[in-house]
């Protein structure tokens, strides 16, 4: 009984290769390392075998790697062929995708550069159309004031009253000398003015535009001259009784029409640089608009141009909205490059030339970006450029008006002076460890007390004294001060008190209620902004 039921098991053992108990022999076999045969299915037909990839320093497979199968080895490499199909996929459409992200930004690109191109073109054609406009307003005010195409050369001559007759009679001799260069020489040997000196007209009265001006027309003449055309047109023109028939002159070839002409010109211009500039402030041309709109309905408080043409701020104004249009663009943009800085020393210079009294009104200018380069609005390395760029503007008229000592003793070069030594200075004065409102409060009164005191040092050193101050009119207006030259300026009523009925004709065009309620939201701002800047006692630069 025992020898069958031994052959019986030995039978049943081997007959199943696949059984369980089998299977786990023989796992335990190839974990044990043992090297018996094993027994593998040979396929009917031979397939191809993928070649898998083998272990590192080996060709052979270990003792205890598994073998892969048949079937695995088919999924294998469909799985290889899917993912491969996949990526190709992917990539196209990667490629496919980024090729139309990046002519779709293309696209986008070239849209905003027409939409640019078309909203400048639109904005300078406005801004062209508004300038031309105010040049004939101005020309028809001008005109229904002193009836001024009807009038002889000489009556012309005589409408230029006080100093702007002074002015024209400059313009004048320039124009009626042999050459360019001796009338030049003529206003810069001045002996008739103030005989028995001789002085440089141009250093003493900012003559620099009588000079282009003169430049300019005594060019055209010759031009038109060499081609044989005219330049004026002249008629005889017949008045009541008891005034005589004279002959009357219109045309570029007046000298009167030709010195009036290029003042309205340019300050036509201006109109079309207060749209430009109302435009970038706003971001829309209907601020351009509007800012255009609120200097017609103020016309009479924004300028007298139309009545007192060769005033040194007539020439002086217009370079002026240049100037603070840049400084604007300068302070929005993050990266500036030299045009920039370069366009606002020219426009500083251009400014100053003319007008004894623009660095007055630069240094207003100054004593507000100063506060805002304390409290962080404006960075410190962009605010010391803007310093710089004055600096050399200054410089520059100092130079072309001959060494006239007023460009260097004014409180305009003094506070510039004293903003570049305190940006210098910040970092010692932050060491301090003082808080951030005495921090403030130490950089404004080191300011405005080295200003003062530097402005009398320079006066003091360079003796000037023999020229209008800003504080001589003060004087003569509250400690009843005056001397010659307050005597002749207070007459005018530009310099006299301001009238009961200014604010009045201010509130009938909206103008001071508009200005109240900006202020007050800009403060508002401001002082939140302040507040929290001073409530963190952190010096945010």
């Amino acid at each position: 009984m025992v020898g069958p039921t031994r052959n019986k098991l030995k039978e049943g053992a081997s007959e199943p290769l696949h059984s369980p108990r089998f299977m786990q022999s023989r796992r335990r076999r190839r974990a044990t390392g043992a090297g018996e045969p094993e027994m593998e299915e040979q396929p009917q037909e031979e397939v191809e075998k993928p070649q898998l990839p083998s272990p590192v320093g080996s060709g052979n497979l270990p003792g205890g790697s598994r073998a892969y199968s048949p079937r695995r080895i088919r999924n294998l490499k469909a799985q290889n062929c899917l993912q491969i199909e996949v990526v190709a996929n992917d990539l196209y459409l990667s490629r496919f995708q980024f090729l139309n992200c990046l002519l779709e930004q293309l696209r986008d690109r070239v849209h905003l550069l027409r939409r640019r191109q078309f909203s400048g073109r639109v904005t300078i054609s406005i801004a062209a159309f508004l300038g031309l406009l105010h040049w004939i307003h101005l020309v028809t005010l001008f005109e229904n004031d002193r009836h001024f195409s009807h009038l002889s050369s000489l009556e012309r001559e005589m409408t230029f009253r006080t100093e702007m007759g002074l002015y024209y009679s400059y313009f004048k001799t320039i124009i009626e000398a042999p050459s360019f260069l001796e009338g030049l020489w003529m206003v810069m040997n001045d002996r008739l003015t103030e005989y028995p000196r001789v002085i440089n007209a141009v250093k003493r009265f900012h003559l620099y535009p009588e000079v282009i001006i003169a430049f300019w027309y005594r060019t055209l003449v010759g031009i038109m001259n060499l081609f044989g055309l005219e330049t004026k047109t002249c008629w005889n023109v017949t008045r009541v009784e008891p005034l005589n028939e004279i002959q009357s002159c219109e045309g570029l070839g007046d000298p009167a029409c030709f010195y009036v002409g290029v003042i309205f010109i340019l300050n036509g211009i201006m109109m079309g640089l207060f749209f430009i500039y109302g435009s970038y402030l706003s971001g829309t041309q209907l601020g351009g608009l509007i800012t255009v709109l609120c200097y017609f309905f103020n016309h009479g408080e924004a300028t007298r141009v139309m009545w007192t043409p060769p005033l040194r701020e007539s020439f002086s104004y217009p370079f002026l909205v240049l100037q603070m249009f840049i400084l604007t663009l300068i302070l929005r943009t993050s990266n500036n490059n030299r045009r920039h800085f370069m366009a606002l020393c020219l426009s500083n210079v251009a400014f100053m030339l003319p007008w004894q009294f623009a660095q007055f009104i630069l240094f207003t200018q100054i004593a507000s970006l100063f506060p805002m380069y304390v409290v962080g609005y404006i960075e410190p390395s962009k605010f010391q450029k803007i310093i710089y760029m004055n600096m050399i503007s200054v410089l520059l008229c100092f130079v072309l008006m001959f060494g006239n000592p007023m460009y260097l003793s004014s409180y305009y070069s003094s506070s510039l002076l004293m903003t570049w030594v305190i940006i210098l200075k910040r970092y010692k004065i932050q060491r301090l460890g003082v808080s951030e409102l005495n921090f403030w409060l130490i950089q404004g009164f080191g300011w405005l007390c080295g200003t003062i005191i530097l402005k009398f040092l320079t006066s003091k050193i360079l003796g000037v004294s023999d020229h209008i101050r800003l504080s001589d009119l003060i004087a003569a207006r509250i400690l009843r001060f005056t001397d010659f030259d307050t005597l002749i300026y207070t007459c005018a009523p530009e310099f006299d008190f301001m009238e009961k009925a200014t604010p009045l004709r201010y509130t009938k065009t909206l103008l001071l209620p508009v200005v109240m309620v900006i202020t007050y939201f800009i403060f508002k701002k401001s002082s939140r902004e302040i507040l929290c800047v001073l409530s963190a006692n952190t010096y945010l630069r």
